[in-house]
């Protein structure tokens, strides 16, 4: 049995006349940029994220550093940001001049370590990047105390954890801005790379939306900054809504792929099985564990055609790109991250995959550790 890492290919098929319908009644109109349906998902996500105002961009990685642009952050200055993450959550600080300080996990949920990240505070430091990691949120009362200690401040990189909840506050509702992927790898995935910019500040909304289209003011359509072409098509933000509105129904048979991976896998002791922390809600946009012989059994996967991937084999910090900048040790002192990176594996997960395949998954692993 071939299992897939990813099923958007099977999501297109199970929604197809929805989604060609979308796609007739917008390229029919010819306004395929800047068209109602990005003012329509901007007012959805607004709304369903409970934030004042929505700013539709090209990616999160766009939204990452425009956030940190709205925020005064720039030359000279550090922002702290999770070590284990993908590499957007960091770039974007580059992209602005500013210098990572790179903040480690704590080992039971993966989430930002605020503790250990006391000691990344400089008088340097303006920001701090918090990064919900696999589908579920950091404690974001945590993570608004250490902000609001230092006088920092936080932006959400909520790109994989669309859905989830912290109590009653969802992700993407926390700090000066939050920033949400719809990569087509996440939970809410587009069929081209997009993104979502939430804030609660008409100023900072307007910053994102000036970034966003060549530094136009949208009141005045006069060119005042320096700005950037990361719009989201017409096509692709009505799609977006769509999906969104269908968020609850995926997030249930997300929840009900996950816990049969963990009542099929629990009896193995090798394994250590994704938490859900406490208070929090999970979104499951991937199911990652650790795993004794980690390399093993991703290659024995491999040999019974189930795909497997790593999130992630290293911290940001190791990439070459920042291992060369010469940060001081502190900034880039992260072992917990850097023994993840050696022992994680991450399952298929996705409201299309089928029992079946679930099953065949998890008699496989049973299988090797046999």
């Amino acid at each position: 049995m071939r299992v897939k890492f990813f099923g958007l290919d099977r999501q297109y098929q199970e929604h197809r006349e929805n989604f060609l319908e979308i796609a007739e009644r917008v390229w029919s109109s010819g306004k395929v940029l800047q068209g109602d349906e990005v003012k329509s998902l901007e007012s959805y996500a607004a709304e369903r994220f409970g934030r004042k105002r929505a700013v539709a961009v090209g990616s999160a990685t766009d939204a990452l550093a425009f956030a940190l642009e709205a925020a005064g952050v720039g030359e000279g200055d550090e922002v702290i940001v999770n070590a284990l993450t993908f590499i957007a959550s960091a770039s974007a600080i580059l992209r602005v001049g500013a210098s990572p300080r790179f903040a480690d996990v704590e080992e039971t949920f993966y989430q930002p370590d605020f503790d250990r990240a006391e000691k990344l505070v400089t008088p340097k430091t303006k920001a701090i990047i918090a990064v919900h990691l696999y589908g579920q949120t950091f404690p974001t009362a945590r993570a608004e105390a250490f902000a609001d200690k230092h006088g920092l401040v936080l932006i959400e990189d909520a790109a994989q954890a669309v859905g989830a909840y912290d109590g009653e506050r969802p992700a993407g509702s926390i700090g000066l801005a939050s920033c949400l992927s719809f990569d087509p790898t996440k939970v809410v995935g587009s069929f081209s790379s997009a993104g979502l910019f939430l804030t609660d500040d008409d100023g900072v909304a307007k910053k994102a939306t000036m970034a966003r289209y060549h530094g136009r003011d949208p009141e005045t359509r006069r060119i005042v900054r320096l700005g950037f072409n990361s719009q989201l098509a017409s096509d692709m933000a009505g799609m977006l809504e769509y999906k969104l509105r269908q968020l609850p129904d995926w997030l249930e048979r997300r929840n009900e792929i996950a816990d049969r991976y963990k009542s099929g896998l629990a009896d193995i002791d090798d394994l250590d099985l994704p938490k859900t922390r406490p208070g929090s809600t999970h979104n499951w946009h991937k199911f990652v564990f650790r795993a004794k012989r980690r390399d093993e059994l991703k290659a024995f996967l491999k040999e019974r055609e189930i795909d497997t991937m790593i999130h992630y084999a290293r911290p940001v910090c190791d990439e070459p790109l920042f291992a060369e900048l010469g940060l001081p040790e502190e900034a880039r002192d992260v072992p917990v991250a850097r023994r993840l990176g050696e022992e994680v594996l991450t399952l298929p997960l996705y409201p299309e995959l089928r029992d079946e395949e679930v099953d065949y998954v998890v008699e496989a692993v049973k299988e090797f550790y046999k």
